[in-house]
């Protein structure tokens, strides 16, 4: 198999993907890192660049082969699988004879891992610690993150992405642009609120003593557009000093929201509206979260369990 071609192939399929199919940057990310992992096993196979670009047909079950060599986790390999299919299913598009070597190899079964969340006292303690700090620029601002996230559900890329138009404060919501450029309405608690308005005049401060202009939301110091690493950063400067768990992310304040709306009896079509899931089934998983603290409490307090 000629790893040249695969790897044209692969800079048009991206940007395929990225200009028709509007994928995130994440996901282009993610398809590109799994398509290069293959190719790179090519390279090692076949090293001569100029052999038939045609796969064979045993190529997709001796990369498999590999990953299970190397321990990779079913996860891991399903995903890496499903992105080789849909990248030579791009291909045979305009290749009609061209093999897709993974079409007739099913994806292992990858369970589910259930998602890390904290507990309504814990998460409380977590959002309100940066008040504690005092006031000023980066105190207000870390509040107002944590508490967006708790109180909407949404994605740490998509706080990174908010404008100040998205913000609606006499209605209490957020404009969203999730996955696939989809747009959803999530919605702001007091606490958020606060939280949020207090950043907004700090913000102001901020952009008046810079002499800058910008539409981002959430600024450094410098005056510029947040990064989705600063607020992973900044939850973990915070977590810290409670004592968490280090293995807790900015995801885990997403997961602990639809977790307690579902312990609390929401619907499970509003919580999946909230968190921008397309599918109910990804929403599901909150329902097991639910259940395990259900068995736990029923265990713990009956007297004939």
């Amino acid at each position: 198999m000629n790893h040249k071609f695969l790897e044209q192939e692969l800079n048009r399929f991206i940007d395929y993907i990225e200009g028709a199919r509007n994928v995130s940057y994440h996901t282009s990310k993610a398809y590109r890192s799994d398509i290069q992992h293959f190719i790179d096993f090519v390279k090692d196979q076949f090293d001569t660049p100029d052999i038939p670009a045609e796969p064979d047909d045993d190529i997709g079950i001796q990369y498999v082969a590999n990953l299970r060599k190397e321990n990779i986790t079913k996860r891991s390999i399903a995903r890496k699988l499903s992105a080789l299919k849909t990248f030579f299913k791009y291909i045979q598009k305009s290749n009609l004879n061209f093999i897709n070597p993974f079409c007739c190899i099913s994806s292992p079964h990858k369970g589910r891992s259930l998602p890390k969340f904290m507990d309504v006292e814990t998460t409380s303690a977590l959002v309100s610690l940066p008040k504690e700090q005092g006031g000023g620029f980066a105190p207000s601002r870390d509040r107002a993150i944590l508490e967006i996230i708790y109180s909407t559900g949404m994605r740490v890329q998509e706080l990174v992405d908010l404008n100040i138009k998205d913000i609606d404060l006499l209605g209490d919501s957020v404009r969203v642009l999730g996955k696939g450029k989809k747009e959803r309405i999530v919605i702001l608690g007091p606490y958020a609120l606060e939280a949020l308005s207090e950043y907004i005049n700090e913000r102001k401060k901020l952009l008046a003593e810079k002499k800058i202009e910008t539409t981002a939301l959430f600024l450094n110091r410098r005056g510029t557009s947040i990064t989705d690493r600063s607020i992973r950063r900044i939850f973990k400067k915070y977590s810290l000093k409670l004592g968490l768990d280090r293995d807790l992310s900015p995801h885990s304040l997403r997961h602990s929201f639809a977790t307690h709306m579902l312990n609390a009896g929401a619907d499970l079509r509003v919580v999946q509206e909230l968190l921008g899931h397309e599918s109910l089934s990804t929403t599901q998983i909150y329902t097991h979260v639910t259940t395990q603290r259900m068995k736990s409490v029923y265990k713990k307090t009956h007297p004939r369990a």
